[in-house]
């Protein structure tokens, strides 16, 4: 069971401001947005992410049999067409045991981690400038049939944070509770603040697909769906800049 932060600064404060965060990351958004000291300047209540309690930053919690994996099958299709040549490649490297395309396809993902972590990763060198596209277009794939416009459940996963969304920028309670809402929270003027001028929700980046999904921007679906044994070159769904590590979207004031 993993805790879930809320953090909201007082509406009596002129800089008025809700965030929503997991454990640390709030006080340190408190700290950088109001300095120190900031005690007094934001209150904070903490919500459950675990099986069966409405958590619209976790929806998939709510209701855990949404759950997909659509997405792993479209993966292995196609890095078995692109990764068939790294296979080959790298197996005269590896003594005592026979690559599969899944183990290649780690290795992969272990550079973009170990970037991430430590600035740079000797497994970035094992592939081909093609077989990052790949990649890529491997990752784009994944994000499409398992949270976003190719799995059928994305729209009602995400419509809970849009519902929020609506009931901050219209200054108006969330009538009816039909989705991953949490009444208990969202009815309780202390734990789900309105009227306020600046909110900030952090979250996983599978929701930020399903609420841009939810959101109906179907500018990022017009292309239609993605195939799974080639690349489509003008794809405007990108998960490398919708979803990436730490993603952030904007959206105007209502």
């Amino acid at each position: 069971m993993h805790p879930t932060r809320r953090v909201q600064h007082d509406s009596r404060v002129p800089h008025r401001v809700a965030v929503l965060c997991r454990l640390s990351p709030p006080m340190n958004f408190a700290i950088g947005f109001f300095g120190y000291p900031f005690e007094g300047q934001y209150q904070q209540s903490i919500t459950i992410e675990a099986d069966g309690f409405n958590n619209t930053l976790a929806p998939y919690k709510t209701c855990p049999p949404l759950k997909a994996d659509r997405g792993r099958a479209k993966v292995a299709q196609w890095a078995g067409m692109y990764l068939a040549r790294a296979v080959g490649r790298l197996q005269p490297l590896t003594k005592g045991y026979e690559l599969r395309v899944e183990d290649v396809y780690v290795l992969q993902q272990l550079c973009a981690y170990e970037t991430v972590a430590l600035g740079y990763s000797k497994f970035c060198e094992l592939f081909t400038e093609e077989e990052w596209d790949g990649f890529d277009y491997s990752l784009d794939s994944y994000s499409w049939y398992n949270s976003a416009f190719g799995f059928a459940l994305g729209q009602p996963l995400g419509i809970g944070y849009v519902q929020e969304l609506v009931a901050r920028l219209t200054h108006t309670p969330i009538a009816t509770h039909n989705s991953s809402t949490n009444g208990t929270l969202n009815d309780d003027p202390t734990t789900f603040l309105i009227g306020q001028s600046l909110y900030v929700d952090a979250t996983h980046e599978v929701l930020v697909l399903q609420v841009l999904t939810a959101l109906s921007l179907s500018t990022l679906a017009a292309e239609g769906t993605l195939p799974a044994d080639y690349i489509l070159q003008n794809r405007t769904f990108r998960s490398r800049e919708l979803a990436p590590f730490s993603p952030l979207v904007h959206l105007p004031p209502g």
